[in-house]
C-alpha cells in the first residue's frame, strides 16, 4: 500500500520517546522500534529509538530530505521509505508493539499492527 507522503520534506525530527519525522504539509511519521537507514546496498545503519545517543548523526542525515516514495506491506506491516538521492529507511514489524505510524493533520492515519499487518482510517470530523 502506498503511503501518501511523496514529495514531502523532513522539516524536523523529534527524538522524545521514539523518532518522529515531522514532514512538510502537516504530516508525520512516528517510529518506535529499531529501523534501518541504508545509503546503498552495502552501507546501512541500524537506529534504535531507545538508544539514540549512540547515533547523533540522525538529524544531520535526515533533516531536509525529500521523500520519493513510501509503502507499507499490508501483510507484514513493514514500512519502506525511499528518499530523493537514494537513502532508504526501513522499519520492520514488531511482534509486540506498533512499530510505526503515519498521521496527517486531518486525523487520517496508517499504523503498523503488533505482529504484522496495517490498519488505516480516514479523516476525522
Amino acid at each position: 500500500m502506498e503511503i501518501d507522503i511523496r514529495a514531502r520534506r523532513i522539516d524536523a525530527i523529534d527524538t522524545q520517546q521514539g523518532v518522529t519525522l515531522v514532514l512538510s504539509g502537516r504530516a508525520a511519521i512516528r517510529i518506535e522500534c529499531p529501523f534501518e537507514l541504508a545509503e546503498s546496498a552495502v552501507a546501512s545503519t541500524m537506529i534504535d529509538p531507545e538508544n539514540l545517543g549512540a547515533d547523533l548523526r540522525l538529524g544531520v542525515i535526515l533533516h531536509g530530505r525529500v521523500i520519493e516514495a513510501a509503502t507499507a506491506d499490508e501483510e507484514t506491516g513493514k514500512l519502506s521509505i525511499r528518499f530523493v538521492g537514494g537513502l532508504a529507511l526501513t522499519v520492520a514489524p514488531d511482534p509486540r508493539f506498533e512499530a510505526w505510524s503515519a498521521g496527517w493533520s486531518d486525523g487520517s492515519m496508517v499504523v503498523a499492527l503488533p505482529g504484522g499487518g496495517v490498519s488505516s482510517w480516514g479523516a476525522r470530523r
